[in-house]
């Protein structure tokens, strides 16, 4: 018996996944559509991490008759993330529903699909393959010292798994259909309370920035996007407080964070959180020499130029001392004038609903994933800056309110954690027998 599989029960059997298939063959990608023959292919970026689907906007290519043929999804059928920029998504796997086959689908040569036999049930598998006990056997077989990079159809065929008789298969699977959406819930509620309390943060520091801190009367501003400011409160363009901007540059770097003795060039990841996360990097191999122009240093702006709509523009503090850290090309780094305006408060300003609303205005892009914000956007913010002093105070308020509840919401993200282990750990238990379901029966 295999190290993952031990004390099955005695009416289990272990095999290769192979030896339960009817289909195990990649996908199409085709041409671009010519508005007369388009197709559905669904890609690795609509696949959910829990296996589920999330399709928006579906792409749309023109196949060949035998390509259409060929990889065209039924219902029950499994499809396999086998090549992604992100090892994290590797193995991921989708069941496909009645709904998801109805659009006439067919799959990206980025993915596997897999068909079983009528001895096997497809909810079975699915939650087999997207279990760590499967996740283990891909990086082991993959013999990868890096990571795994990618797998194919022999690595799939070789996964071990532990098959019950049919009728317990069903059974194991109606179990873990009704926990698993139980802790799904839970933790999608605890998710929204996250939400509302963002929401609620980010509302009392706007009512900062509108309001000013000693709560000063109001005047109407005559400029679009800010109509009312503090009376002694200046209302411009971001311009008129920069001395200049800049980005970094992109070499080729390696798939993996830099150590403490190497050169990291950042991702433009680094601005997502509500704090600079010097972690979001990579390092720059050997060879190649860093640009020291890019070096970033404790106070910098940084204002991400490319990323989807909701995260383009982000913007964080390098609150600490980085020396072997570098701008990559996908981030602008603000020169400020320091008698207009503190890193401090540009954070907060470019972050504030205004700011966000000109930002998602003037962004742009070939791609609904991926837009882009020229220096000018930035520039021709429209922004209102209080005097210096009392920058420092609303930075000062500001941090306070953040900090009140990032002890709750480390609280609450380590439930959502302990629910994830949770839920990991039950399907483990189950599609291994170490967990009897028999007395099961599905609530109504």
């Amino acid at each position: 018996m295999s190290v993952w599989l031990q004390q099955l029960p005695s009416d289990w059997h272990e095999a290769p996944l192979k030896t339960r298939l009817t289909r195990n063959d990649g996908g199409v990608w085709g041409a671009d559509p010519d508005g007369v023959s388009d197709t559905v292919v669904l890609r690795s970026t609509e696949q959910r991490a829990d296996g589920t689907w999330n399709i928006v906007e579906p792409a749309l290519r023109a196949l060949s008759a035998a390509e259409e043929a060929n990889s065209k999804l039924e219902a029950g059928d499994l499809v396999v993330t086998k090549s992604s920029g992100s090892e994290l998504h590797i193995g991921k796997t989708s069941l496909v529903s009645k709904e998801v086959a109805d659009l006439g689908a067919c799959y990206s040569n980025f993915m596997q699909r897999l068909r079983v036999d009528s001895r096997t049930s497809p909810r079975f598998v699915h939650y087999w393959m997207n279990n760590t006990l499967c996740r283990e056997q891909f990086t082991y077989l993959s013999n990868s010292t890096s990571g795994l990079a990618n797998i194919n159809a022999t690595l799939l065929g070789s996964v071990l798994m532990a098959f019950p008789p049919l009728p317990d298969q069903e059974r194991i699977s109606n179990f873990l259909d009704d926990k698993t959406a139980r802790i799904e819930a839970l933790i999608a509620e605890k998710e929204r309370l996250l939400a509302a309390m963002q929401e609620h943060v980010q509302a009392q520091i706007s009512g900062l920035l509108l309001n000013g801190s000693k709560g000063a009367a109001l005047v109407s501003t005559g400029r679009p996007f800010v109509a009312f400011a503090p009376e002694h409160w200046r209302v411009v363009a971001l311009k008129r407080a920069l001395v200049g901007m800049n980005q970094g540059w992109s070499p080729q770097c390696e798939s993996r964070p830099a150590e403490a003795n190497e050169w990291g060039v950042l991702k433009v990841g680094c601005v997502n959180g509500t704090t600079f996360n010097a972690e979001e990097n990579k390092a720059l191999p050997p060879p190649l020499e860093p640009d020291m122009s890019c070096q970033i240093r404790r106070g910098d702006v940084l204002v991400s130029r490319a990323n989807t709509l909701a995260l383009v523009g982000s913007a964080a503090l390098v609150d600490g001392d980085y020396p072997n850290l570098f701008l990559c090309d996908k981030l602008y780094r603000l020169d400020l004038k320091t008698d207009w305006l503190t890193p401090e408060f540009a954070v907060l300003l470019i972050r504030s609903g205004p700011s966000r609303f000109q930002i998602e205005l003037g962004a742009g892009g070939a791609s609904s994933s991926m837009q882009n914000i020229s220096q000018d956007v930035l520039r021709e913010l429209i922004v209102a800056l209080p005097p210096i002093d009392e920058q420092l105070e609303l930075s000062r308020q500001a941090k306070a309110i953040r900090a009140q509840c990032d002890s709750l919401v480390s609280h609450i993200e380590e439930h959502i954690d302990r629910l994830r282990e949770y839920r990991s750990s039950l399907i483990s238990a189950a599609v291994t027998g170490q967990l009897d379901v028999g007395s099961f029966e599905a609530r109504s």
